[in-house]
């Protein structure tokens, strides 16, 4: 009896690491077992933007407010093609409420700052949390996630063409960059926003790409920002007025698992 019973144990056990590793593929995308960071990103490519869109740990698009109800078509909003995608380049099914995790408790309803200020940056590190990571930062330097204040520490100044020349040759193979852009803000009630995210890396031919969805494009895309043409349009994609507020990014890089 006791042998059947640690058999029995021993199988739900290895039934539910199958279950939690399982990875949530939407239907219709077919990502491949040995797919390169570039490849699966660009599985998401065309996804449509859909506000608050996810998809969640089985597979279906949902939102992050209300991850029980499901969406009647396929969309996802920046922190939800992060989340998404992420969980293929590390072979994890990171569920929605674990990236949802307000880190330092200091962004919830009546919130200092704002509730979800800094929704962006807690995201990503809260899905890249147990890999082998670091945030770059300028003049070469880098920084422990944990030693991060994203109010006082920003990051690379977005506009100015130094961050691109220094940022991109930093980029390696075999790791992928999480990219939280923060912006001072004019919403009552907030000073400070960590409002989008995106992600960057380099195919096979040395091109370093930049992946992310914006309500303005409608759906997910990538630049290339080793080609003049393509970091332009990224940047003046993110311009904004001359009335808006400088943007920052914070850099988190990755090593990706080896298969």
């Amino acid at each position: 009896m006791k042998v059947i019973y640690t058999a029995l144990l021993l199988f739900a056990l290895l039934v539910s690491f199958s279950q939690a590793q399982a990875l949530p593929q939407p239907a219709g995308m077919s990502i491949a077992d040995n797919a390169t960071a570039t490849e699966i990103l660009d599985a998401f490519l065309g996804i449509p933007y859909a506000q608050d869109g996810v998809v969640d740990e089985t597979g279906r698009y949902s939102y992050f407010a209300k991850p029980q109800k499901l969406a009647a078509s396929a969309g996802l909003n920046c922190s939800g093609y992060t989340l998404s995608a992420f969980r293929f380049l590390v072979g994890k099914n990171i569920t929605v409420a674990e990236s949802k995790l307000d880190r330092k408790g200091d962004s919830g309803k009546g919130a200092a700052l704002g509730e979800d200020w800094d929704f962006g940056w807690d995201l990503i590190a809260n899905i890249t949390e147990g890999f082998e990571r670091q945030v770059l930062l300028p003049n070469g330097s880098t920084a422990a996630v944990e030693d991060i204040d994203a109010v006082t520490e920003r990051g690379y100044n977005l506009h100015e063409r130094e961050t691109w020349n220094e940022l991109l040759p930093r980029v390696r193979e075999g790791h992928v960059y999480l990219l939280s852009f923060s912006q001072e803000s004019r919403i009552r009630g907030y000073k400070l926003v960590h409002y989008h995210a995106a992600f960057m890396a380099m195919d096979r031919e040395g091109n370093v790409w930049m992946y992310q969805t914006t309500g303005e494009a409608g759906k997910a895309y990538r630049r290339n920002l080793s080609r003049q043409a393509g970091l332009q349009e990224f940047l003046d994609n993110f311009a904004g007025s001359a009335r808006s507020k400088p943007k920052y990014i914070l850099v988190v890089e990755v090593a990706l698992p080896k298969g």
